[in-house]
Formats: C-alpha cells, structure tokens, sequence
C-alpha cells in the first residue's frame, strides 16, 4: 500500500484552521452569536509592562510578536485559538490579532453588553464648532462643550435641586464652563456662581490665538466670555487677576 503523501507546515495549519472552524459551526446559534461591538483587539500599548503578555503567536507557520504585549496570558490565548475564537488579519506586513466576544460566555452565561459611553453627547467637536462660531476660528484648542457642562451642573445631588451652587473649574481654557453656568441659570432661574481658574500660560507662537490678538489664556478666556456678554457688570461678572496679585504678597513675604 502507498505511503500517505507528506503534509506541509502550511496544510497542517490550514487543517487545523478547519478543525477550529467545523467546532465553531458545530456550536448552538445562541452561543455562536457575535455581539455587535464583539470584536476585541487583543493588543495593547497602554497597559504597564508585564513579561508574561509578552510572547510569540504561532499562526499559518510564522511568529506574531506585539509591538508591547497582548491583554491575555499565552494560556488563554492558547485555548481561545483553539476553539476557533481569534480573527487573524494580514495587511502589509502587519498582522491584527483580534478574538470574537461570544453571546454566552464558556459556562452558558449569557454576557451583558458593555457601553462605548455613558452619554451619547454633546461631543468634543461641539465645543469648537462653538469657539468657531464666537471667533470665525479655532482660537482654542478641545474646548469643553457647553452643553456637556451644563447638563452635570444640572445634576440633582442627594435629592436636593441647587440652583445657588458654586462652580469651581481649575483649568478654565476658554471659561466654556462659565458660560455654561450662565445658560442653566438663564433656562431654570437658578443663582449659581462660579469662579474659573487658569494659570498665566502665553499662547503658542503662530497660533490662531496670537493671530487674533490673545498673547495669554488668560486674555483669551476673558476675551472669549466677553463676545458672549459685552457688558459683564450687568451680570454680575468680575475679572481678576488673582495669580498676579499672589506673585507680589509672595515676593513681598520674601
């Protein structure tokens, strides 16, 4: 009787391929069943470093290294792939490891889908569409969006509806959180105060900012909120250079 014909690294891969996927269809449809954002990249470059995320995929015959590591140990890895649970995509030398998010988990459990986000808006790109429309451009950097501010300062806490709160930002940039505050106490009534903080910062040599005339962030934030109220006494708004007058009682207390 004839010898069997020899079976290639590659063939031996490609039958094991098969043998994955023929366990793959031979599940249930409600185990088979891919969530809508089941797909999960098993790479990362923002995890620390761990020794034990770090070693080579062995796929079609060639070793697949991370640029850092992996999220999973070799041994899940390992048991995944053999279930037929890893998607392995080649394009131009780079290869992407992702593995299948499953309906129901290994012990039948059906899994819960997980949020991209806790708020479907407003999105960052609304808050320089609002810088746009208040300058003609885009003066300052991923501004908050007002709208965001104001929905969290809307927030009731503890069953108790404050509307005569003091809202502290640290890092005022453009006072968008200013003006948000303006715009919940226009809408509901309320007496809510804020004071904005920004640091003496110079804006960026050849920026919009410089190019409009704001040489710091701190003209800028005054700038800014001054477009949206021309006349700030009459709301009640003050301006202050509190870092400047801090520099001089320091310097004068040696």
């Amino acid at each position: 009787q004839p010898a069997a014909p020899a079976i290639s690294p590659g063939q031996q891969d490609a039958l094991a391929g098969d043998e994955r996927l023929a366990q793959t269809q031979a599940r249930p449809v409600q185990e088979t069943a891919i969530l809508p954002s089941g797909i999960r990249h098993l790479a990362t470059n923002s995890k620390d470093e761990r020794q034990n995320l770090r070693y080579p995929i062995l796929h079609e015959g060639k070793e697949i290294w991370p640029e850092k590591q992996w999220i999973w140990s070799k041994d899940r890895f390992e048991k995944a792939y053999a279930r037929g649970e890893i998607v392995i995509n080649e394009r131009n030398g780079k290869y992407s490891v992702r593995s299948k998010q499953y309906l129901r988990d290994e012990n039948g459990v059906e899994r819960l889908g997980k949020p991209v986000s806790l708020l479907n808006g407003p999105f960052n790109q609304d808050g320089t569409k609002e810088i746009k429309e208040l300058f003609e451009t885009p003066v300052f950097g991923f501004p908050k969006p007002t709208k965001l501010i104001e929905y969290f300062a809307s927030f009731v806490v503890n069953d108790s509806e404050d509307k005569e709160f003091i809202f502290m930002d640290f890092f005022a940039g453009s006072c968008s959180s200013a003006q948000a505050i303006m715009q919940l106490n226009s809408r509901d009534g309320g007496n809510r105060k804020f004071i904005m903080v920004q640091l003496d910062e110079p804006c960026a040599e050849g920026s919009d900012a410089i190019k409009a005339g704001y040489s710091t962030i701190p003209e800028l934030s005054v700038g800014s909120r001054k477009v949206v109220w021309p006349f700030p006494e009459q709301v009640g708004l003050e301006f202050v250079p509190v870092f400047h007058r801090l520099q001089g009682r320091l310097a004068a207390q040696g």
